[in-house]
């Protein structure tokens, strides 16, 4: 958003997050890093390419491929995302956690935790 802004960019654009997507689709991959995803995703190119991470053309080539594979796996799931609108909608739902993404319950379902007496233990400390 700074290099937008710093380009005279003066809007505000609606934010989609590929990692609040990736962890609500996929909450007990070990990581939600771009790379990773990719390497999930689309293991060839990961290896092929990964060496060009962090160069701002990669990085956007790598989070075309994640997040079009996203939206894949959540229209799979059920979800409908058919244009941009629909996309930063499910962005915003998936940014509220369902599942725990690190420490000893790292993938749990938050609810399921609640069902338990350890597990609400656990989630009275984290609150």
């Amino acid at each position: 958003m700074a290099v937008l802004k710093n380009a005279g960019v003066t809007h505000t654009p609606k934010l989609i997050c590929t990692n609040a997507m990736a962890n609500f689709l996929l909450p007990t991959l070990e990581s939600h890093k771009l790379v990773s995803l990719l390497y999930h995703f689309h293991r060839n190119i990961a290896r092929a390419q990964a060496k060009n991470a962090h160069a701002a053309s990669a990085d956007i080539y790598f989070t075309e491929l994640v997040l079009s594979s996203l939206m894949d796996l959540a229209n799979s799931q059920g979800y409908e995302i058919s244009d941009v609108e629909s996309l930063y909608e499910f962005s915003q739902m998936a940014r509220i956690p369902t599942h725990l993404s690190f420490g000893k319950h790292k993938g749990e379902a938050i609810v399921d935790l609640a069902a338990s007496s350890e597990g609400a233990g656990y989630i009275r400390l984290l609150a």
